[in-house]
């Protein structure tokens, strides 16, 4: 059942995460670090974990979606495009700003929500189960 009102506070309260939560990313990243480095693939790192977080992001904050069949095609279309641009991009593993990178990140994330709110405006109700 969609939702009459959007609530960003809600949103933003549910998915706040816990010092365990903070834990447990830290460890995941430092673990594919080591992994990445030890394979000599450590340019990926970098686009691994902001591909990652854009999705998770996006998808949490549109968790009230997750019934819908059609929130897990669109993460998993996401999940293949960013693995996809991932495998087919030359990536270096100098440094670059996160002035720079952030902005990309951000707009990743963003157009992952809109594809969310355009699949809530168009797909009807009934077929959505």
């Amino acid at each position: 059942m969609m939702k009459d009102t959007y609530n960003p506070t809600e949103t933003a309260n549910r998915i706040r995460p816990t010092w365990r939560t903070w834990l447990t990313l830290i460890g995941v990243g430092l673990l594919l670090f080591v992994v990445l480095a030890y394979f000599g693939k450590l340019a990926l790192w970098r686009p691994i974990m902001f591909s990652t977080i854009a999705v998770s992001v996006a998808t949490a904050v549109r968790w009230d979606l997750h019934n819908h069949y059609w929130f897990w095609i669109i993460v998993g279309s996401f999940i293949a495009m960013h693995v996809a641009a991932i495998t087919l991009i030359t990536w270096n593993s100098q440094w670059v700003p996160a002035a720079l990178l952030a902005p990309i990140v951000i707009v990743d994330g963003l157009l992952i929500l809109a594809t969310f709110q355009l699949a809530e405006k168009f797909i009807p109700e009934e077929s959505s189960h």
